[in-house]
């Protein structure tokens, strides 16, 4: 057995827990749609959830899928008692694939490259999301996520229209790769403080910020490698307060950031400041690993 067919055990309202043989790799669409007592499912060698394969399963609290690759849309649409998810290989989010998940507070997903139009619209307890490599965010995607803190995304290059729309709790938002943003990407979110881009950012719509944010925004950073003067330009229609280029960091005549080979030779007068300085560096690694991009910024900028 390596694929459980499609509409299997849809609407089987008794089942409350399922292990799937190791032997599947493959879910097929709605097979367990509307199981609204089913709490949990293991699945050790399943690549593939097909559309609708857990949609409104109301008491899914637990899910084990660690080789998922692909997550097809509509997949945990409406699981409003899954509290996290964990998808440590999955490289591809469908459309609307975690849609209404209201009790979802995190979501890993280390090597997820794209998330489809309203993946993770109106989860409203997502609070973490981990996807460092994702390059492309659909519209909607995170759409009225209101308790998301950071948005950490250095692959992404497109962010969709109202991606990230009225998220109120996003304070720092890190996307050095970016180059397009579309309508309302990250509208209506006043606690927002700080963006880190580069002058790779060449398409950025007059309302990309739109409905609150200009009136918090305080500082815009750009990599040292980065064109400021471009930055700024390419902003500029956006309005906002201040722009500044992360300082060099130089470790034995190198920037850690961008690897230019250029320092003052005074700069270490003294073994002593070296030492330091690769100690500071490391602290602001940390707290970037971490999400903490206002500490890491106060620990660089001198």
């Amino acid at each position: 057995l390596s694929a459980i067919e499609y509409c299997l055990f849809y609407g089987c309202t008794k089942l409350t827990s399922i292990e799937i043989p190791d032997s599947v790799t493959e879910i097929k669409s709605n097979v367990f749609y509307r199981n609204t007592n089913i709490i949990s499912v293991k699945a050790p060698n399943v690549t593939t959830i097909n559309k609708g394969a857990f949609r409104e399963c109301d008491n899914l609290s637990s899910v084990e899928l660690p080789k998922a690759v692909t997550i097809g849309d509509n997949a945990f649409y409406q699981c409003g008692s899954l509290p996290a998810i964990d998808l440590p290989k999955a490289e591809t989010i469908g459309q609307q694939a975690f849609d209404f998940c209201e009790k979802l507070t995190s979501a890993n997903m280390p090597e997820v490259k794209t998330i489809a139009k309203k993946a993770f619209n109106y989860c409203s307890s997502l609070k973490t999301v981990s996807m460092p490599k994702v390059e492309n965010v659909g519209e909607w995607a995170f759409y009225m996520d209101f308790a998301l803190d950071n948005v950490y995304i250095p692959n992404a290059t497109t962010i969709g229209e109202r991606a990230f729309y009225q998220c109120y709790s996003i304070e720092h938002i890190y996307m050095t790769n970016a180059t397009t943003l579309n309508r309302n990407a990250f509208g209506g979110m006043s606690a927002l403080i700080d963006m880190t881009v580069s002058d790779k950012l060449k398409t950025v719509d007059s309302d990309a910020f739109s409905s609150g944010s200009l009136f918090f925004f305080n500082t815009v950073y750009a990599p040292c490698d980065s064109d400021l003067d471009a930055v700024e330009a390419t902003l500029s229609p956006c309005n906002f307060k201040s722009f500044t280029s992360i300082p060099h960091n130089f470790v034995d005549a190198k920037c850690t950031i961008c690897g230019k080979e250029e320092i003052d030779l005074d700069e270490y007068k003294t073994e002593e400041k070296k030492e330091k300085d690769i100690k500071l560096l490391k602290e602001a690694k940390e707290e970037f690993d971490a999400q903490n991009y206002s500490k890491a910024y106060e620990l660089i900028k001198d």
